[in-house]
Order: structure tokens, then sequence, then C-alpha cells
């Protein structure tokens, strides 16, 4: 890897960790189960080189109510544990930030993440990629394909899309948020995060589409490729190569002996233990999880910098 090529401004960097640091009072306010909040400094689970008398906890993202998302999740826990000869637990989040900092906090020892999340984890908290999802031994999979769409009766372009309502995806994750908003930008348009006063974050492209036919948006992102009839009588503004597939990250801090046993593990779960997860992210027949170098995440890292160059949220 090349180093220079994720490494961030002190700008850059100082935004990122408030990002972090604000997730983690959100964690805090939550609260966290007896012994699963210690510091990392703390932590000495593992120490022996065995799982004994505590549990491997991977983190993800999970709406409370998304019983399909529960039902993939648990797929890849008990093929885990089995793998491990652990005890796993999956533990749920609301937004790939929480999934970050607890990363960064040793609550939960894997996270899947989005590469958005894996370049601010990597950064704030040294956290580092056991394997991207893939569609074989060496090819990272990627997303569905992205695109912007308006009404036929409103902008035809991305500057015109300059002080209008927005429909993204969730905040910290390349294709939903980083990839439209560094195009807006560098067609002039400012568009701050999802979930802010300007941009809706569209929990999926059904809702966004929704929201621009019903006019509470000016422009809806797509991130699968929709079906004919879904954008009939709308403009397709923008569009782009999906973005990369998730990673499954892995905390720092687990004692060497231990590190080594569930990064085996993990790299050997067979794609039908990860199709349920992939699934979600419009991944069909996945391979086993593949290495890849930090570096190929490089183009998400400028986006992310480019955008907080210009005084946006990440």
């Amino acid at each position: 890897m090349t180093p220079s090529v994720l490494r961030p401004s002190r700008r850059a960097l100082a935004v990122l960790l408030l990002l972090v640091a604000a997730a983690a009072g959100a964690l805090a306010t939550r609260g966290v189960a007896a012994g699963d909040g210690d510091p990392p400094a703390k932590d000495t689970r593992f120490a022996d080189g065995t799982c004994e008398g505590t549990a491997v906890r991977f983190g993800v993202v999970l709406a409370d109510d998304d019983a399909a998302g529960a039902r993939a999740a648990e797929v890849f826990r008990a093929d885990l544990a089995e793998q491990l000869g652990c005890r796993v637990v999956v533990v749920p989040y609301a937004t790939q930030a929480r999934v970050v900092t607890a990363l960064a906090v040793h609550e939960v020892d894997l996270g899947q993440l989005d590469p958005a999340a894996l370049v601010v984890a990597d950064r704030a908290a040294g956290v580092a990629s056991v394997g991207a999802y893939a569609v074989d031994q060496d090819t990272p999979a990627r997303a569905g394909a992205l695109a912007l769409w308006t009404r036929r009766d409103g902008p035809r372009d991305l500057a015109g899309l300059r002080g209008r309502r927005l429909a993204l995806g969730a905040p910290l994750t390349a294709g939903g948020d980083l990839a439209p908003r560094a195009a807006l930008l560098a067609a002039g348009v400012r568009a701050d995060a999802p979930a802010t006063d300007d941009v809706l974050d569209a929990g999926d492209d059904a809702e966004a589409l929704r929201a621009l036919r019903a006019g509470r948006v000016d422009a809806a992102l797509t991130r699968q490729r929709p079906a004919r009839r879904e954008v009939r009588g709308l403009r397709r503004v923008w569009r782009a190569t999906g973005p990369l597939a998730d990673v499954v990250a892995i905390r720092p801090g687990i004692p060497n002996a231990f590190r080594r046993l569930v990064l085996v593990a993990v790299r050997q779960l067979p794609g039908r233990t990860l199709a349920p997860l992939a699934a979600r992210q419009g991944i069909q027949q996945p391979a086993p999880l593949t290495s890849v170098p930090l570096d190929l995440y490089g183009p998400v890292a400028a986006q992310l910098d480019d955008l907080v160059g210009a005084g946006l949220r990440p």
C-alpha cells in the first residue's frame, strides 16, 4: 500500500475524529452491556490467545425492524462460530458511524463496513480490512450502478440542483453519500450530508423515488438499476459505476495469536454463508472474502477529502 493514498490532511483528520467522537457520545448515551464498554487500554479479552469465557462480537448496520437483515447476519454468525469454535454474537447499529466507533472503542471485534466507513475507521482508529465481498478469489464485488433522477419538469443537469432538496443514501457510504455529493460539488453544488434539512436519507431506492414523485425532493438517487416503469417520466441527470462492496473489518488490539485465527476463519467462510449479506448489496453468488490493498479505496478517500476541504460534513 502507498501510505500517502489514504492519509488525510490535518483538517480532514480533525473532522473525522469529531465524527467518531460524536458517534462515541451516542454509544455512551445508549449504554453497553457490562464488560463491553471498557476502553481499549483495559481490554484483556483474548489475552490467552483463545475466546474462552468471552465472545467474538460482530457489528453490522441493521434497523430494528429489519428481520431479513437479522436472518442474514445470523447465517454469518453461526458459520463463523463453527469455524472458530467460539461464541459469536451479532451487535446491530443504526449507522456506519456507530460501527466505526464500536470498532474504535473495542465494543465489537469485527464489523461490516462500507468503503467510506473503512477509510474513516483506518484513519481514526487503525481498523484493518479482513477481506472484501468478492465475485471470485481475486476480484472485489461492486454494488449496483448509481444514478440521480429529476422530474421531467425539473433540473436538467447537476448544476441545476443548486439550492434544491435531494434524496440520497445513508451517511458515510461511498455510493449513497460520497459519490453523488462529490459529483455535485464538482458541478458547483454544495450538498450537505444526508439526514439534514435539505438532504433526505432515503432508506432505499423505492423511498427515494416516491419522495421525488411526491415533490418532497427535487432529485433522487438510485443505487441499483431501476426497472423502466419505476423511472418512467423521470430524467437521469447523472450516473456512475457502482461502488466497491462492503468489507469485513477487524479492530486493533486483538492479540496476534487469536487475531490470526480470526482472519483465517473469516476468510474461509464459503460464499453460501456470505450470500444473504451480499444479496443486500446486489451481489449474487459471492465468493469467499478476498484480501484487498487499502489503496484500492483511494478514490473514496479523495472524495471524502474533497467534501471536507469544501467545508462540508463527511
